[in-house]
Parts: structure tokens; sequence; C-alpha cells
């Protein structure tokens, strides 16, 4: 049953069926039976890369987001799509046009967190005099030293992982008020957490950090010697690696729309545009899809083989996100982050959004 259910999830031409088939795998994923014996060899999590990324329904967009979240809560997440699961929740919380889907992803922030705060021993939101340390082999005493340090561990991940500045993101420039108050739940609920051992006040003592003062992590320094971090410009800069890569995605991607586009579009060029179009993509791959749209523009051919032809065509030119994606938002640390949310402009912009919100329900 799992698989039909999954071929539908794939297939269906309906995306409230897509979408309830998603719905329903995120159930069966906390079932380990039915994830050992069947739904860990489909490559779910593939799937669920594949429709943030490309499906144009966020319905079916919003169901892919909860199974993710629930994947991860699950710790179903194979260690060599860490990258694309970080780079994709960073895509959708910033880039998606659905605001359901951004406030998902908020969301799955929150389950690697609760996932992090686990690894370094907290139980039920509390942490136990003791615990068994996995560094150091035997059982340690967590006090009020050994509990910053787990914490100051947590939160490096975080900002290497890019969560820092898509939080801050969120809150600056989203104009969703859903979003916005999904991010402000988020801050709240981590800052709470974290004065609920002193820590903030802690690390901000240890460092003199104050609302004008801008440490860099060195966890993250090295790889972005190259970006200014003020906290005017601190959302703005991207890893220049990475837009590079963007970019020729994009050229490749716009050549591939001309050269091995659908009917409508071929018969508006000729022959010498679409040879033009294969020299300039650089891809000898292009030039058997042209020779295909070539046979199929003048064979009439079986209208199912022709439907196949062009499914299988659509499935080659499907978009993947960038796996280091998420490393534009890497510039925040730890010290910048909680520089930022205490500086007074933004305490005093998150007050007015208060309000306004205030003034909405009214």
């Amino acid at each position: 049953m799992c698989r039909y259910i999954y071929d539908m999830a794939k297939n269906d031409s309906e995306p409230y069926v897509r979408a309830s088939a998603l719905r329903c795998i995120s159930h069966f994923i906390s079932i380990d039976d039915i994830w050992e014996i069947d739904l860990c060899k489909q490559n779910v999590a593939d799937h669920l890369f594949d429709v943030l990324y490309n499906e144009p329904e966020a319905i079916v967009r919003k169901e892919a987001m909860d199974v993710l979240c629930t994947m991860n809560l699950q710790r179903k997440i194979a260690s060599r799509h860490k990258d694309i699961f970080y780079s994709t929740l960073a895509y959708c919380a910033v880039s998606d046009l659905h605001w359901e889907v951004k406030v998902g992803a908020i969301r799955c922030w929150r389950s690697v967190i609760c996932n992090l705060l686990s690894d370094e021993g907290m139980i039920d939101g509390v942490f136990p005099p003791v615990t068994f340390s996995k560094e150091k082999r035997k059982i340690v005493q967590l006090n009020e030293k050994e509990i910053n340090l787990r914490f100051t561990k947590m939160m490096n991940e975080l900002s290497q992982q890019g969560c820092l500045g898509v939080i801050l993101k969120c809150l600056s420039e989203d104009c969703d008020v859903a979003v916005i108050l999904e991010a402000k739940a988020f801050l709240k609920r981590l800052v709470t957490e974290l004065d609920k051992y002193n820590y903030i006040a802690t690390i901000t003592a240890t460092d003199n950090v104050t609302p004008n003062t801008i440490h860099n992590n060195p966890t993250t320094s090295n790889n972005s010697n190259d970006i200014n971090t003020t906290p005017d410009n601190l959302l703005n800069k991207n890893d220049s690696m990475l837009k590079s890569a963007l970019n020729e995605a994009v050229k490749l991607e716009k050549n591939t729309d001309i050269v091995s586009g659908d009917a409508e579009t071929a018969e508006f060029l000729d022959s010498d545009e679409i040879i033009e179009s294969i020299l300039d993509s650089k891809d000898f791959n292009l030039l058997a899809d042209a020779y295909e749209q070539s046979m199929r523009n003048n064979i009439k051919g079986d209208t199912d083989e022709s439907a196949a032809s062009t499914q299988l065509r659509a499935d080659n030119e499907r978009r993947t996100i960038h796996p280091f994606y998420y490393r534009q938002f890497t510039n925040v640390s730890v010290s910048e982050f909680f520089a930022t949310i205490k500086r007074p402009d933004f305490e005093e912009k998150i007050c007015k959004q208060d309000e306004w919100f205030y003034a909405m329900k009214i």
C-alpha cells in the first residue's frame, strides 16, 4: 500500500491527490517497520527536494515541507543529504512564493534545534544533572559552564547551517504577516530557552558584545573573508562562488528552454537560431534534445509516444537547488546574531510590528 501511495504522490495528475498522498507518507514515516521495509528504499528525500523546488502547486509544496520536517524529527535524513536539506530550508523560507511553505520551513528549523538540543543531552526541555559525553567517553556533570559550552556548540552549528541568517532575513525583509509572526515566535522560543540557563547574558559578557559591537565567528570568518558583515549590509552579501554557480545554472536553463522547448516555442525558431543556441550552450547533451525536437516536428508519430517523450524531456529539464545555497546565510555569526537582535532599532522595529499586528486584529 505504501508503494501505491508513494506512486500517487509522485505521478498523479491532481495536486490535491499528490498533497493527500504526501500527508499519508508523513504519518507512515513515524512507523519504523513501514520505513525500514518500504519507504527507505523509495528515495523519499530526493523527491521532496525536487517537489519543493519545482512543484508549481503550493498545496503540494506545503505537504512536502511537512513530510521533510517529520523526516528530520525522526532522523530519517541521511548525512549525504544534509547540505541540500539546509539549502532547501533556506530557499523555501526566503524565496518561496507561498506563505504556508515559508512558515513550514521556519518550523522545520525548529526541528533542527530540537535534534541539536537532544544531541547535547537535553531531555523534555531541561538538562539533567549528569549525562554521558560521547566526546569525552564518560559521564559528565552538567553545570553552568558545561551547559554554556553545549549551547555555544549548538548556536555555532545553527550559524554554519544558515539558520540564524535566514531568521534575520525573514524578520527584516519578508512582507507576509504570517511569516514574520512565525519568525518572531521562533526567535522568542530560542531566546527563552537560552535565557532559562542565563546563556545570552553570559556569552555577551564573555565576548563584550554590545548592540553596537560586532564580532566575527572564527568558524565562519575563514570562509567569508571577502564578506562585509556590518549590521547595515549583513543580510545583503552573498557568497561569490554560489552566485557564479547559480548564474551558470540560469544560463544553462535558458539555453535549454530555447533548444528543447515545446512545439509552440520551436515553431517560431528557424534553423540558424537553433544552431546558435546549441553553440552558445556549451553542452553537447542539448544536441540530442534538439534532434529529438526536430524529429517530433517532422514526424507525426503516435500520440502516446509523443506524450511520453514530452514527459521525459520535462523530467530532464527539472531544476535542482544548489547544494550550497544555504552558505550565503552563514555570514551571520552567533555574536552578530545576538548583537543584531539586541540593537535598539531592531527591537523598536519588532515593537512597531507587534502594535501593527495587534491593530489588525481589532
